[in-house]
């Protein structure tokens, strides 16, 4: 707010009241005042020259919900790293941290974000529709009806034949029948008569008010009253699905604050559409408890001998008309620019965030490292193996406490980051970083290591596993949780035992893993800990099903290894 002369203050003219206000107001997530009773003025201004006249990139963590606003995380981009503003205030003295999440304060850079686009000449073996693909293509349709960036109705190209057949049946049908009456129940289907060129279509009615009935048009994707005697029943053959979706444009909220979009924007999203023929390109980004469909959708332009895909919604942003956010449960939006080509019960304690605790210039991302498992308290006990790695070694975790401790790491990590979004720093990523990461299998949170960057993914190691799976980056999370519990399991080899050849094969490899993964066994450790060639530390021992079978001589008994000879 301003205190200025009257003098200065002028009546707005009228062609300035249609746009948006284009100021949103926003509230940091994450982090609260020190003091119950609000935010101190020094937090205030201490803000404010952090990050006065700065580009910073904002996450939308919560959107707003009645007079709430918007809850956001700031992030400063520098060339070698980026800052947390949020976290940056709890450092500082000024806040406190709510959650937990926001108590990393910088995310070094040692390898940059990586452009997302598609390759030259990319052939797919089929087109997806919207069908939800991880990498799905784009799928040309028609915007048939615009009520909104919110409300979008439209129709694959591949469906306009389909269409077609079905438009000419019902005027062929209904034009030469008689007039009969129709049951006009709110939710019943029937054949409306709509005057112009729509003609007979099919349709669903919505309420009746006397000789007036309010219907939807469905394959047209709009609403409309007509008279009773313009109605029909639906014939059986006409009873299939319809050809309109109703979808709307993902991460994008209104500009202003409001969470309505004014008529302005509604207005330059049709005027958008109607200067490519309504003709647009559109990829399937998630479900919606709403019904309508999330989507990203693509103007297509030709750029020299190649095509380029323009995001509707970065033009409605570059007008001023909306903002660019980034909802819960729906993956970050994407730009892809493709050219054309010629051809015992006792449990680890939980680590719990004090509210009130600072942050050292050394809490980065890249300094935190999951600590190594315990060393077994005793030289025989019960194990469950969970992965067997090229080299042979058996990772297992102990029955007791290892297992609860899985339980409630998962569990934890879980309720952190179920139905999470990716953030800008969870974007870029190198080798040794501990991380948190979704599998894919059971959709679950677990606690991994980088081993390898590649295009869009990462090659870890669920560490409290032993597996080693690619990961999509946008399933990959930096800000870490339970960091004080060791990792679960340990490799084991079986120490009377060794390959057939110079190294193991896969197909024992295989035997191996399906005779004792997920199986306890009984583990004696025969050895003292050794360091493998990675530097990972590697138990010698047998084990031993609960029936008294021992695996090493399984293996050795069914030709799959040799015994060692005793020095």
């Amino acid at each position: 707010t301003e205190t200025t002369w009257d003098s200065d203050i002028h009546k707005i003219l009228d062609k300035f009241l249609t746009l948006p206000v284009m100021a949103t107001p926003v509230c940091l997530a994450g982090i609260g005042p020190l003091q119950k009773s609000g935010w101190e003025d020094q937090a205030t201004q201490v803000l404010v020259e952090k990050t006065r006249l700065k580009e910073l990139v904002m996450f939308v963590e919560e959107e707003n919900s009645g007079d709430e606003y918007c809850k956001v995380v700031l992030y400063e981009m520098l060339p070698d790293k980026d800052v947390c503003i949020n976290a940056w205030l709890v450092k500082e003295g000024h806040a406190v941290s709510l959650t937990g999440v926001c108590t990393t304060l910088e995310y070094q850079k040692e390898s940059q974000p990586l452009a997302v686009t598609s390759a030259v000449g990319e052939n797919r073996q089929h087109i997806p529709g919207l069908s939800g693909d991880r990498k799905p293509e784009k799928v040309a349709c028609r915007v048939i009806s615009v009520q909104s960036p919110s409300s979008i109705f439209i129709r694959q190209v591949m469906d306009e034949e389909s269409f077609y057949h079905l438009h000419t049946g019902l005027q062929s049908h209904y034009n030469s029948r008689p007039a009969t009456n129709v049951k006009l129940n709110p939710g019943s289907m029937c054949a409306a008569y709509v005057a112009g060129k729509v003609g007979w279509a099919r349709a669903k009615v919505l309420s009746v008010k006397g000789k007036k009935v309010e219907l939807k048009l469905l394959d047209a994707g709009r609403n409309t009253t007509l008279p009773a005697e313009s109605l029909r029943p639906i014939e059986k053959k006409f009873r299939f699905r319809n050809f309109v979706e109703e979808v709307h444009l993902v991460n994008l909220l209104p500009a202003g604050g409001s969470g309505r979009w004014p008529g302005v924007a509604c207005e330059t999203l049709l005027e958008i559409l109607e200067q490519f023929d309504m003709m647009v390109y559109v990829e399937i980004a998630g479900k919606s408890p709403s019904g309508t469909v999330p989507v990203q959708m693509f103007l297509k332009l030709l750029v020299g001998t190649g095509v380029q895909f323009v995001s509707v919604g970065e033009k409605l942003i570059q007008a001023g008309l909306a903002i660019p956010a980034v909802k819960r449960k729906t993956p970050p939006i994407l730009e892809y620019v493709k050219k054309s080509s010629l051809n015992s019960n006792q449990v680890l304690p939980l680590p719990i965030p004090v509210a009130n605790a600072s942050l050292n210039d050394s809490d980065t991302s890249l300094s935190v490292s999951w600590l190594s498992p315990l060393q077994p308290p005793i030289p025989e006990f019960l194990a469950v193996p969970s992965h067997v790695d090229w080299e042979g070694n058996i990772y297992l975790c102990p029955l007791t406490p290892n297992q609860d401790n899985l339980r409630i790491i998962c569990n934890v990590l879980d309720s952190k980051y179920q139905g999470s979004s990716p953030r800008p720093v969870d974007r870029y990523w190198s080798v040794g970083q501990s991380a948190i990461s979704r599998w894919d299998l059971d959709g679950r949170w677990y606690r991994v290591k980088v081993l390898g960057v590649n295009f869009d993914e990462c090659t870890v190691q669920f560490v409290d596993y032993g597996t080693v799976e690619e990961c999509q980056m946008e399933d990959m999370r930096k800000d870490l949780f339970m960091t004080e519990v060791p990792v679960q399991c340990f490799p084991l080899q079986l120490g009377n035992i060794q390959p057939v050849g110079d190294k193991w094969e896969q197909s024992v490899l295989d035997f191996l893993h399906s005779t004792v993964v997920d199986q306890t066994l009984e583990v004696v450790i025969t050895s003292p800990m050794v360091t493998g060639e990675c530097g990972t530390k590697i138990y010698c021992g047998k084990l031993t099903t609960r029936a008294g079978l021992d695996i090493g001589q399984l293996l050795v008994r069914n030709g799959y290894a040799r015994a060692k000879q005793e020095n």
